[in-house]
């Protein structure tokens, strides 16, 4: 009988482990491997498909909730995706606690899309956590996602002291006079944010004369 062990991935030579990772998507890579193993880690970390990885893009509904958590896990650790998109999802309480967590920890995303979504009731005040913490972000991209005045105050708190962000994209949401207030309050203490876009919100007439008295080097 045979003394010798059956190869796994945790003992798999690290060609062989290459040519697995040859078949699979690197979006499945990240969700399906990463943080299976230290050793797993080190090798993936080292595979040139990977190490090329920039973009992630979630632009599909969510169902599996497992998955979500995945990917946020995944975001924690990993040091190439600079940008995430994430559309036409719905984004529950949890989800928002579990993308927080990872916009928290993460140190390499620089550019976050968050368009179209559905977020349900405090889901968006859990992202907005996230970001409170986030270190790396310098675009912030939240078109169509049906953001009213209570999500306007909740951004513009954490605009208030953030230090990263220099464009920030809130086209086509709910946002009425009440919350361009809050966003006029927050942005007078960020000389960091260059760039706003408002249009296609319940704004009366125009953009606040405010904006342009404040911050007449901005672009709206």
């Amino acid at each position: 009988m045979s003394n010798k062990l059956p190869f796994s991935l945790h003992t798999l030579p690290i060609e062989l482990t290459y040519r697995i990772l040859d078949h699979l998507t690197r979006t499945d890579i990240l969700l399906s491997l990463q943080n299976v193993s230290i050793r797993l880690n080190s090798i993936i970390h080292t595979y040139h498909r990977y190490q090329t990885f920039t973009e992630l893009q979630v632009a599909i509904r969510i169902e599996n909730k497992i998955k979500l958590k995945h990917l946020t896990q995944s975001l924690i650790n990993n040091k190439t995706i600079t940008k995430l998109t994430c559309s036409f999802n719905e984004i529950t309480e949890d989800d928002g606690k579990y993308l927080a967590y990872a916009l928290h920890n993460n140190t390499t995303l620089t550019e976050l899309i968050f368009n179209n979504n559905k977020f349900e009731i405090n889901a968006f005040y859990q992202l907005t956590q996230g970001l409170q913490h986030n270190k790396t972000l310098n675009t912030l991209d939240l078109e169509g996602n049906k953001i009213d005045d209570n999500g306007a105050q909740q951004l513009a708190k954490i605009l208030k002291n953030n230090t990263t962000i220099n464009e920030l994209n809130l086209l086509a949401n709910n946002i009425n006079n009440e919350g361009i207030q809050h966003l006029i309050i927050a942005l007078k203490y960020n000389p960091m944010l260059r760039t706003v876009h408002l249009a296609s919100n319940h704004i009366n007439d125009m953009i606040p004369a405010d904006f342009d008295a404040t911050f007449n080097c901005k672009s709206f």
